[in-house]
Protein backbone atom coordinates (compact mmCIF):
# COMPACT_ATOMS: atom_id res chain seq x y z
CA UNK A 1 0.00 0.00 0.00
CA UNK A 2 2.65 2.64 1.43
CA UNK A 3 4.12 1.83 -2.30
CA UNK A 4 0.88 2.67 -4.67
CA UNK A 5 0.26 5.61 -2.40
CA UNK A 6 4.09 6.79 -2.93
CA UNK A 7 4.17 6.20 -6.85
CA UNK A 8 0.18 7.92 -6.99
CA UNK A 9 2.60 11.17 -4.64
CA UNK A 10 5.39 11.08 -7.36
CA UNK A 11 2.78 11.14 -10.50
CA UNK A 12 0.98 13.74 -8.60
CA UNK A 13 3.94 15.79 -8.58
CA UNK A 14 5.18 15.22 -12.20
CA UNK A 15 1.76 16.54 -13.40
CA UNK A 16 2.50 19.22 -10.94
CA UNK A 17 5.46 20.06 -12.69
CA UNK A 18 4.69 19.78 -16.60
CA UNK A 19 1.77 22.08 -15.85
CA UNK A 20 3.52 24.67 -13.91
CA UNK A 21 5.80 25.18 -17.33
CA UNK A 22 6.15 28.56 -18.66
CA UNK A 23 4.32 29.10 -22.04
CA UNK A 24 6.70 30.21 -24.11
CA UNK A 25 4.46 30.43 -27.92
CA UNK A 26 5.70 27.01 -28.51
CA UNK A 27 2.48 27.10 -30.67
CA UNK A 28 2.97 29.80 -33.24
CA UNK A 29 4.26 28.25 -36.33
CA UNK A 30 5.68 31.57 -37.38
CA UNK A 31 7.77 32.09 -34.94
CA UNK A 32 11.59 32.27 -36.33
CA UNK A 33 10.17 31.86 -39.54
CA UNK A 34 11.63 33.58 -43.18
CA UNK A 35 9.58 33.69 -46.51
CA UNK A 36 10.47 34.69 -49.22
CA UNK A 37 9.12 36.17 -52.78
CA UNK A 38 10.44 36.58 -56.16
CA UNK A 39 8.97 39.84 -57.64
CA UNK A 40 10.39 41.08 -60.87
CA UNK A 41 9.45 45.14 -62.12
CA UNK A 42 10.37 46.34 -65.32
CA UNK A 43 10.10 50.31 -66.07
CA UNK A 44 12.97 50.95 -68.37
CA UNK A 45 14.82 47.55 -67.99
CA UNK A 46 13.93 44.57 -65.99
CA UNK A 47 14.38 44.58 -61.87
CA UNK A 48 14.13 41.47 -60.39
CA UNK A 49 14.97 41.25 -56.56
CA UNK A 50 13.23 38.94 -53.88
CA UNK A 51 11.13 40.05 -50.69
CA UNK A 52 11.20 38.73 -47.62
CA UNK A 53 9.07 38.39 -44.31
CA UNK A 54 10.58 37.20 -41.58
CA UNK A 55 8.58 36.64 -37.99
CA UNK A 56 10.95 37.54 -35.75
CA UNK A 57 9.41 36.33 -32.15
CA UNK A 58 5.61 36.05 -31.47
CA UNK A 59 4.42 39.59 -31.97
CA UNK A 60 7.03 41.34 -34.43
CA UNK A 61 7.79 40.98 -38.22
CA UNK A 62 10.01 42.58 -40.78
CA UNK A 63 10.11 43.14 -44.33
CA UNK A 64 12.44 43.98 -46.55
CA UNK A 65 13.47 43.97 -50.53
CA UNK A 66 17.23 42.84 -51.79
CA UNK A 67 16.35 46.21 -54.41
CA UNK A 68 17.39 48.00 -51.05
CA UNK A 69 14.14 49.01 -49.91
CA UNK A 70 13.36 48.14 -45.85
CA UNK A 71 13.59 46.70 -43.59
CA UNK A 72 9.86 47.80 -42.46
CA UNK A 73 8.82 46.52 -39.28
CA UNK A 74 5.46 46.02 -37.69
CA UNK A 75 3.32 43.57 -35.83
CA UNK A 76 1.48 40.30 -35.99
CA UNK A 77 -1.05 37.94 -34.40
CA UNK A 78 -1.84 34.30 -35.83
CA UNK A 79 -5.62 32.69 -35.46
CA UNK A 80 -5.01 29.35 -36.70
CA UNK A 81 -3.56 28.88 -40.11
CA UNK A 82 -4.10 32.92 -40.73
CA UNK A 83 -1.66 35.39 -39.85
CA UNK A 84 -3.00 39.35 -38.77
CA UNK A 85 -0.70 42.21 -39.84
CA UNK A 86 -0.39 45.35 -37.79
CA UNK A 87 1.21 48.33 -38.70
CA UNK A 88 3.25 46.56 -41.49
CA UNK A 89 3.66 49.39 -44.35
CA UNK A 90 6.09 48.78 -46.87
CA UNK A 91 6.98 52.63 -47.84
CA UNK A 92 9.16 51.98 -50.52
CA UNK A 93 6.32 50.31 -52.58
CA UNK A 94 3.42 51.87 -50.72
CA UNK A 95 2.06 48.49 -49.75
CA UNK A 96 -0.06 47.83 -46.88
CA UNK A 97 0.43 44.77 -45.35
CA UNK A 98 -2.96 43.43 -44.07
CA UNK A 99 -2.98 39.44 -43.20
CA UNK A 100 -1.89 36.16 -44.57
CA UNK A 101 -3.47 32.73 -45.20
CA UNK A 102 -0.57 29.67 -44.74
CA UNK A 103 0.62 25.93 -45.03
CA UNK A 104 3.44 24.45 -43.99
CA UNK A 105 5.56 25.27 -47.38
CA UNK A 106 3.74 28.47 -48.66
CA UNK A 107 2.49 31.71 -47.78
CA UNK A 108 -0.17 33.72 -49.70
CA UNK A 109 -0.26 37.38 -48.13
CA UNK A 110 -3.04 40.19 -49.12
CA UNK A 111 -1.91 43.64 -49.36
CA UNK A 112 -3.51 47.40 -50.07
CA UNK A 113 -2.06 50.56 -51.67
CA UNK A 114 -4.94 52.45 -50.00
CA UNK A 115 -5.82 52.61 -46.11
CA UNK A 116 -8.45 55.52 -44.59
CA UNK A 117 -9.31 55.59 -41.15
CA UNK A 118 -12.65 56.21 -42.30
CA UNK A 119 -13.32 53.22 -45.22
CA UNK A 120 -10.30 50.73 -44.30
CA UNK A 121 -8.04 49.36 -47.03
CA UNK A 122 -8.86 49.27 -50.49
CA UNK A 123 -8.44 46.52 -53.23
CA UNK A 124 -6.48 43.56 -51.69
CA UNK A 125 -3.58 42.08 -53.85
CA UNK A 126 -1.70 39.13 -53.07
CA UNK A 127 1.59 37.33 -53.26
CA UNK A 128 2.51 33.58 -52.78
CA UNK A 129 5.57 33.72 -50.72
CA UNK A 130 7.78 30.47 -50.10
CA UNK A 131 9.20 29.31 -46.96
CA UNK A 132 13.06 29.48 -47.10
Amino acid sequence: MKKIFGLMLLCATMVGFVSCEKDDGGDNPLKGTLWSYDDEVTVFEKNEFTRYIEFVDNQNVNIWDTDGSGPYTGTYKVDGNTVYFYNLYNAYWRQYYVKGTFTSRSMTVYFSYDYSPDTGYGNLYNDVFTKE
